[in-house]
Formats: structure tokens, sequence, C-alpha cells
């Protein structure tokens, strides 16, 4: 199994972005395990301080689907998004997910 360590911060800039893509620890070996295909290039860093867990996806993607009819929570689900999945063991008892859509919304 893979392991991702997210680093602690005291302080971060300004550019919250530019933190991540210095201070964190870049993941991009990904796979889609119940799919028979190489998923789109896409890269992960996370971050975390005493208040806030911060994460950054970037994702090359040719044709973005972005759902916005019933402005609620439900609607991330029918637009793209990245998702990465966290699991303890191989029966996924349990398991976590971090999802969010191009506008922002998880």
């Amino acid at each position: 199994m893979k392991r991702y360590s997210v680093y602690k911060v005291n302080r971060l800039s300004s550019n919250i972005s530019d933190d991540l893509c210095g201070k964190a620890i870049l993941l991009n070996d990904f796979s889609l395990p119940w799919r028979d295909e190489t998923p789109q290039k896409t890269s992960f860093r996370a971050l975390y301080d005493d208040k806030y867990l911060y994460l950054r996806y970037d994702v090359k993607d040719s044709n973005i689907n972005i759902y916005n009819q019933n402005d609620n929570k439900m609607d991330v689900v029918q637009s793209d998004r990245v998702e990465i999945f966290f699991r303890k063991n191989k029966e996924l008892n349990p398991y976590y997910v971090l999802e969010i859509d191009p506008n922002g919304n998880c």
C-alpha cells in the first residue's frame, strides 16, 4: 500500500498555492483500480496547520463538465471531479475520500 505524508506548517504565505507547491509532497502516480485505463494527468499536494487541511489538485482535462442546477452539495456528483480515496486495508473498511469539482465544491 502507498503512503502519503502531510506536513504541518506553522504559517502559510499569502499565496497558499505557492506553499503547497514548494513545501508539500507531490503525488502523481495515480491509478484507476476499478477501470482498465490510464488516468488523465493528475497531481495532488497537501499541508495542514492547527486549523485547516490544505489540498491542491492539478488535473489536465480537455472536456470539463460542470453541473450547477440545484445549488446543493449533490451537484458535485453530476460534475467532473477529482477524487482521492484513502483506505486502511484491502477490504476498504474504513475508507475516506477527498473530492472537489472545477468550481471548488466538495
